[in-house]
């Protein structure tokens, strides 16, 4: 990922070479981890999936990053800060885990353009306790509905109109 953003944005990664602290070798801490991240994936097959995380491209990432973390409930657990600048970041909630990147319009379209047709489902425990907790965050929503196909489902947008539901399954009344 730093290796992309090095890449996309122009900037440049200072790497130290040293004496590896875990082996002693010659390649230094990173590029041993490098090394021994690469031997590993090549031992697991191709099935093997740890996890999926969503990159969304923003407009401002500081104010995206408060929305997610002070509206929503994430933690900011990595960050990454060129010229001291916030460029990207991970933020987690109990198992649910995205990152956002500063976006650059030329090379990532406009915003209308990056979040068309682009929607992330949240399973939670309760639909109805994130509304109300999201409420007490200050947060200005409709309440959940039960979808037809029996899923309680809390639809919010975030600063830059990716659509957002946090859902939990319900039972479907019987029609009788």
């Amino acid at each position: 990922m730093l290796f992309l953003l090095a890449k996309k944005t122009g900037f440049s990664l200072p790497i130290r070479i040293e004496n590896c602290v875990k082996c002693d070798c010659n390649r230094g801490v990173f590029n041993c981890f490098l090394v021994q991240k690469a031997k590993n994936v090549m031992q697991q097959t191709a099935t093997e999936m740890q996890e999926l995380v969503p990159l969304l491209y923003v407009d401002d990432i500081v104010h995206s990053s408060t929305f997610y973390c002070d509206g929503l409930g994430f933690e900011q657990k990595l960050k990454w800060e060129p010229d001291g600048k916030l460029a990207w970041c991970r933020l987690e909630r109990g198992n649910a885990a995205i990152m956002l990147q500063l976006a650059v319009p030329e090379e990532d379209g406009a915003v209308e353009e990056r979040c068309k047709g682009v929607g992330f489902f949240f399973l939670c425990d309760d639909a109805q306790a994130m509304y109300e907790e999201l409420l007490s965050r200050g947060l200005t929503l409709e309440p959940p509905k039960v979808a037809f196909y029996g899923m309680n489902q809390l639809f919010l947008k975030d600063p830059d109109g990716y659509e957002l539901c946090f859902q939990n399954q319900v039972e479907i009344p019987t029609v009788e």
